[in-house]
C-alpha cells in the first residue's frame, strides 16, 4: 500500500480489516475501534487535505491486535493513554462505516486538541491546532469545560505539562506563551496545596 494516506486510504484499509474480522469470526461478534491523530481529522473531514502513513488507534481488542500491521495500523497512542482526558470515551464520535462486524469511532473534536496539545511533537501537530483552531472544528466552551474539570486532565498530568498546554493554547490564541500569571495559566485552575494530586499521580512522566 502508497506508504501516505488520506481518507480514502483509511476507510480501504477499515473495509479489508472488517472483511478480515468478518471471515476470522463469522460475524459472530463485533469490534469497535477508537481512531486517534491526524487519521480522525482526515477521516472525519477536520482537515480534509490531511494525510497520514499510519492509524493511530486505541482500546484495540486482542483479537485485532496481530491484523494491525496489515492495514497501517498501530496502538503506540495507547502509550500515552494515561494523559488523556479521563472520560474520553463519553465523548467518541462515530464514523460514516457500513461495517459488518466493525465499528469506527474517532475521540471527540476537543479531546483531540488535548492529545496534539500535549503531544505537540513539532510543525505538523501546530498545522493541525492551528487548521482545527481556525476552522470551527473546536467548540471552545466544551473544551474549557474539559480543561476545567479537575479530574479530566489536569490530574493526569505534571505541573510542566500543565503549564506547557496552557502555553501552546497561548500561542494559538495569538497571545505572548510566557507572560501569564502561573497561579492562573490562561483562566485555567492550578492546584492549591490543598487539592494537589496524589504523589503517585503527580509523578513525572515520559515526555512526549
Amino acid at each position: 500500500m502508497d506508504s501516505s494516506f488520506g481518507k480514502e486510504g483509511i476507510l480501504s484499509r477499515l473495509r479489508l480489516l472488517d472483511e478480515d474480522l468478518d471471515f476470522r469470526f463469522g460475524g459472530a461478534r463485533r469490534f469497535e475501534l477508537v481512531i486517534s491523530g491526524g487519521s480522525a481529522l482526515s477521516i472525519r473531514g477536520l482537515i480534509p487535505s490531511r494525510v497520514t502513513t499510519d492509524i493511530d488507534v486505541l482500546s484495540v481488542p486482542d483479537e485485532v491486535v496481530d491484523l494491525m500491521s496489515a492495514y497501517d495500523m498501530n496502538s503506540h497512542v495507547d502509550t500515552f493513554r494515561y494523559m488523556y482526558p479521563t472520560h474520553w470515551h463519553d465523548r467518541i464520535r462515530p464514523v460514516e462505516f457500513d461495517g459488518s462486524v466493525l465499528d469506527v469511532y474517532t475521540l471527540g473534536n476537543e479531546d483531540l486538541a488535548i492529545t496534539k496539545l500535549l503531544s505537540w511533537r513539532g510543525d505538523k501537530d501546530r498545522r493541525d491546532l492551528e487548521n482545527m483552531w481556525s476552522n470551527g472544528s473546536i467548540n471552545r466552551s466544551a473544551l474549557n469545560s474539559i480543561l476545567l474539570d479537575i479530574t479530566e486532565v489536569r490530574i493526569n498530568i505534571t505541573e510542566a505539562q500543565w503549564n506547557l498546554l496552557n502555553q501552546r493554547i497561548a500561542v494559538l490564541d495569538g497571545r505572548d506563551p510566557f507572560s501569564f500569571d502561573t497561579s492562573t495559566t490562561f483562566g485555567f485552575p492550578s492546584f492549591s496545596s490543598d487539592d494537589q494530586p496524589s504523589p503517585e499521580l503527580d509523578a513525572p512522566h515520559p515526555s512526549l
